[in-house]
């Protein structure tokens, strides 16, 4: 009897609820699902409600994530009674996180006009064709004729493919779409025609005894089928289907430096002309320091010839978002000071540091140099300014504060031959969090970027981390200039 009349009490607070402040009918709806089956099942019922809403375990409380318009009699104080917690705030929109047992209390907090549940984020890839327009294309929708990619190859540069998933089938499953393959790092051959290295795969039989790439910088990590399920995946009978899903596969997993992609691409491009069809080269990977940002590197410019030549190219945005990993001043005698953020040298065994690549203006030299200091701002050991009009010589050197060292090395130069600008590429090591790292860039005039790139001992790593505040007449990053593939960006 108990039991029911605390629902009784649940439904007359909702429906207090309901009346008091507006809500859509599904969250009105999934409000009250998720109060009566809290109110019988407890914590029992707490994984099935996490699973079909966006209900946490937080601070010991079970809590659901609202979002809320509120008006002028809005005050945030109120909230503590009942243990509500306000997130952000953006114009008189709040977001909340409300314990389970407190959501009936909302009706009696001022100043809130409307409420919902936040909306739960999960990836529905089958939506993201229509999302995209792709469906249409796909039925030739205002357009001369249907695009399914029928003729078309499409080339991954990239590392780990299973030569035998049956995303890479036709959507019968009778065969696969995987035309050839080149393993750069198995060299057990046979050899692509005009290369020495690599091992190349060109009939079903054979990418089906294969079954994957071998072993490579992820180990048996899939990344590269992964982008090329979405690129072309068949959808093996289900409705998680790629863009150009009747497109054809040339698979490369390529040894990390630049020329061994050039050899994917040049591979993939003779591929396509001995069999009459359209490349597209997907290449879902890119460092901040493999050549020059502005389009005038060797591999930018090969990526132009072949462009010219009808080749495609599709290069990730990377992984940077809104990281502020990115710098830029123009300078008037002055010095620009930041904070260099690391990457935790305990998420990835192969961490080593960061990498800061520098580009100036042509003419215009610039001088680079690191602080260490404590928490609290106080210096403790610093390093010169190399200015790159003079340092032509590698450095590789450390500070040393008390019994820790701080290891960076630096390579500059006063103008790159393929563009005249100035450029340092300045890799620092602290595995010291009671350290702050600063980098100090100073120069007369002229404009200089800087970007802040974690950098693995396997030659990898392509995510930005912040530059951010540490102590008086420091700066901010920002998350401009993000996208740095191969593709030319102006600096």
């Amino acid at each position: 009897m108990k039991k029911y009349f605390s629902l009784i009490l649940l439904f007359t607070a909702l429906n207090a609820l309901n009346a008091q402040i507006q809500m859509p009918t599904t969250s009105r709806h999934d409000l009250k699902i998720i109060q009566e089956t809290w109110a019988k099942e407890g914590m029992k019922s707490f994984q099935k409600l996490e699973n079909l809403y966006p209900i946490y375990k937080i601070n010991g409380k079970q809590i659901i994530s609202l979002i809320a318009k509120v008006n002028a009699n809005y005050n945030v104080s109120n909230l503590q009674q009942y243990e509500i917690s306000q997130g952000s705030r953006i114009g008189n929109i709040v977001t909340l996180k409300v314990p389970l047992d407190a959501i009936q209390q909302i009706a009696s907090i001022p100043g809130i006009s409307y409420l919902e549940i936040a909306a739960k984020v999960q990836p529905h890839l089958n939506r993201a064709l229509k999302d995209a327009r792709v469906d249409s294309v796909h039925l030739g929708i205002n357009l001369p004729q249907a695009y399914t990619g029928k003729n078309v190859y499409i080339g991954v540069t990239d590392w780990g493919f299973d030569y035998t998933h049956p995303m890479y089938y036709d959507t019968t499953l009778s065969y696969t779409r995987i035309a050839a393959a080149w393993d750069q790092y198995k060299q057990s051959g046979p050899n692509p025609t005009g290369y020495n290295y690599g091992t190349e795969y060109t009939s079903q039989a054979d990418l089906l005894a294969a079954g994957s790439d071998t072993a490579n910088i992820y180990s048996y990590a899939y990344h590269g089928g992964h982008v090329a399920g979405i690129a072309g995946g068949s959808g093996a009978g289900t409705a998680y289907r790629g863009v150009a899903y009747e497109a054809e596969f040339l698979f490369t997993t390529f040894l990390v430096d630049a020329g061994a992609v050039m050899d994917a691409y040049d591979w993939m491009h003779q591929k396509a002309v001995a069999a009459n069809k359209r490349l597209v080269i997907n290449q879902s990977w890119g460092l901040h320091y493999i050549g020059n940002l502005d389009g005038t590197s060797l591999i930018s410019q090969a990526i132009d010839n072949l462009s010219d030549q009808g080749v495609v190219f599709a290069s990730s945005g990377g992984n940077n978002g809104d990281v502020n990993f990115h710098l830029k001043k123009t300078f008037n005698n002055d010095v620009l000071k930041s904070k260099v953020d690391f990457y935790s040298y305990s998420a990835n065994p192969n961490m080593w540091g960061q990498s800061i690549t520098l580009w100036g203006e042509p003419t215009k030299n610039f001088s680079v140099g690191v602080s260490v200091t404590n928490t609290s701002n106080v210096l403790l050991n610093e390093s010169i300014f190399y200015n790159s009009a003079t340092t032509t010589n590698y450095i590789d050197t450390f500070l040393v504060i008390g019994t820790d060292t701080v290891f960076y090395n630096l390579s500059m130069e006063n103008a790159n031959p393929l563009n005249n600008r100035p450029h340092a590429r300045f890799r620092i090591k602290n595995t010291n969090t009671a350290y702050r790292i600063i980098l100090n860039v100073s120069a007369t005039d002229g404009t200089v970027h800087a970007w802040n790139v974690t950098e693995l001992t396997n030659g990898v790593g392509n995510w930005g981390m912040p530059f951010s505040l540490g102590g008086a007449g420091t700066t901010f990053g920002d998350a401009n200039y993000g996208i740095a593939n191969l593709l030319a960006q102006k600096v």
